[in-house]
């Protein structure tokens, strides 16, 4: 069970890791797309920062990005049927086999001792 657990976790980080890359992937888009515009923005929003003595991400011109990436993949997630949504997390044909495997190998070592 606990493998089977630990597959199920991997599985779940592994949509996790997709969407994260996908995220710093449309961030690099969109910084290398507006680079003069971005790196204004950030230079005024710098100067005020020390102007207050604090800086916050309240105006940042790249958070926009990275919400419009996790919105477009929450969407595509909310778009998909829960068996689908099941089907990606579920355990491959290869991690079962692995876990039958491990199965058989560890019963067979305890009745051996």
């Amino acid at each position: 069970m606990k493998q089977a657990e630990a597959f199920e976790t991997n599985n779940h980080a592994k949509i996790i890791n997709e969407v994260m890359a996908e995220t710093l992937n449309s961030v690099d888009k969109a910084y290398a797309d507006n680079k003069e515009q971005i790196e204004k923005e950030i230079f005024q929003l710098a100067l005020q920062g020390i102007a207050k003595g604090k800086m916050d991400y309240a105006h940042d011109p790249i958070l926009p990005y990275i919400v419009k990436t996790i919105q477009k993949t929450v969407e595509k997630f909310d778009s998909i049927s829960p068996e689908e949504q099941k089907k990606l997390v579920i355990l491959t044909n290869d991690q079962v086999e692995s876990i039958r495997a491990s199965d058989a190998r560890i019963r067979d070592e305890f009745l051996q001792n």
